[in-house]
């Protein structure tokens, strides 16, 4: 009788597990989650997998991304307008510079070729080491006198674990596009 007794309160865990197993599976076959903003102009079509939205709000866009060593947080911005145009390696220079200077280290910048155009992905150790910080620039998708900047930042890892954010970048990037603007109203019907 005791074997029956543990096979009976045994049954009803199975059937608890069973069903979070199946509640987990309908979570993940959930249509992907679209982020508008309007203010900056973009719209990221679904979001990878550990990210999601921590503020949109008005020109405020901030992610979370989970990773095992650590949340980090993405910041989407656009840049005021350059009618000189926007030269990337400069920005990325700058970006470097600027993290120098207030005591962090540059770890250097690569060339991107992304769905919206070439990129830039620059990485820095910022708060005097405390923390890295990964920018992909890119000239804005719909207005080639506006920088948008995708920044993450993160506590500081290992290789993998920069080699991993890389990819939470380019996979967010990879989602990104112009927010169509409304089209004007067409002329009266007569």
């Amino acid at each position: 009788m005791p074997k029956t007794l543990s096979s009976l309160a045994l049954a009803p865990l199975l059937l608890v597990a069973a069903s979070a197993c199946q509640r987990e599976t309908a979570r993940s076959a959930a249509p992907p989650a679209r982020v508008e903003n309007a203010a900056l102009g973009v719209v990221f079509t679904e979001l990878p997998a550990g990210v999601a939205v921590a503020r949109n709000d008005g020109a405020s866009l901030e992610l979370v991304a989970a990773d095992p060593a650590g949340e980090g947080r993405i910041e989407v911005r656009v840049e005021a307008r350059n009618a000189a145009g926007i030269n990337l390696v400069e920005e990325a220079k700058a970006f470097g510079a600027a993290a120098e200077e207030a005591g962090g280290r540059f770890f250097g910048a690569n060339e991107l070729v992304t769905p919206l155009g070439p990129a830039y992905t620059a990485r820095a150790a910022v708060d005097d080491g405390a923390t890295e910080e990964r920018r992909v620039l890119l000239v804005h998708p719909a207005d080639p006198e506006r920088l948008l900047v995708v920044a993450l930042r993160y506590p500081p890892g290992d290789a993998e674990s920069a080699r991993r954010r890389l990819q939470q970048m380019l996979e967010l990037v990879t989602v990104l596009e112009p927010l169509a603007a409304a089209a004007p109203p067409g002329p009266a019907a007569g």
